[in-house]
């Protein structure tokens, strides 16, 4: 089963680099996030290696974290469960 992840590299504040892996949903499904950098990395090369590692631990066949109803059966806590991302209301 291969999940149709991507992976995002942000800089909020200067120096402080995040990433995240997102499914993006289909037509009338919505997109969710599926893991996140815990805390800044110094570069965005190293977010970019991190998140890459990430990928590819969520990519392999049976992977729970890519289907949000599975990962909420499994009673994670809020930190480890997928959340669902909302559109920019601006």
């Amino acid at each position: 089963m291969t999940q149709d992840l991507h992976v995002i590299v942000d800089e909020p504040i200067p120096g402080h680099f995040y990433w995240l892996i997102v499914h993006l949903g289909h037509e009338g499904s919505a997109d969710y996030v599926v893991d996140y950098a815990r805390g800044p990395l110094p570069t965005r090369e190293s977010a970019k290696e991190t998140a890459s590692a990430a990928l590819a631990g969520h990519q392999r066949t049976g992977s729970p974290w890519a289907d949000p109803q599975f990962g909420g059966t499994l009673g994670w806590n809020v930190d480890t469960v997928p959340g669902t991302l909302h559109p920019d209301s601006n």
